[in-house]
Formats: structure tokens, sequence, C-alpha cells
């Protein structure tokens, strides 16, 4: 049997007008304020464009993976920039306990 797939809680925070257009546009897609908002954000995030003009959606089958270190160093591959400081020291330490 499959495990279902768990969803992440994001917190917002809008202007009570921005809330209202919010609400409003997802009662015209019959969708609640959060799958709205959900939906907006994929689409929004999809188009981005990285310094070297490839998109998020370019990018985003071959960076994801379930495993978060999976994840780290598949960023890295693809464009090491993509990393904060941290996550990159966290990848520098487990490359050095898998080079012991």
């Amino acid at each position: 049997m499959r495990k279902p797939v768990r969803s992440v809680t994001k917190t917002i925070r809008a202007t009570p007008r921005n809330d209202f257009l919010i609400e409003i546009a997802a009662r015209v897609q019959r969708r609640t304020n959060s799958s709205f908002i959900e939906n907006a954000a994929v689409e929004f995030a999809l188009s981005v464009k990285l310094h070297d003009g490839r998109t998020v959606r370019d990018i985003i089958d071959k960076a994801w993976h379930v495993d978060r270190s999976e994840r780290l160093k598949r960023l890295y591959e693809i464009d090491r920039s993509l990393l904060t400081y941290s996550e990159e020291c966290e990848l520098v330490g487990k490359e050095k306990l898998n080079v012991s």
C-alpha cells in the first residue's frame, strides 16, 4: 500500500485587501483559499528564471528527490549558488563522513 503524501504547512501574511482578493478569486475557481494560493505560488515559482536563463520548471524534475540530502546534492550539481551557507556546510560535512 502506498504511503499518503504529506503536505507541508506554510503561513503567509497578507493585507486585508489582498486577503479579500484571494478569497474572491478562490471562490470564482471553487477552491479553498489554501488551494488557490498553492496553485498560484506553484505557477509563479515554475516561471522564475535562474541566473543562467533556465527556469525552475527546467530543473525541478532533475532537482527533486524525497530525501533532503539527495536534493541538496542535486541542487549543488545544478547550481551551487542555490544552496544556503548552512546547506553547503551540511553537504560538505556529509561528504567528509562518506569519504572516511
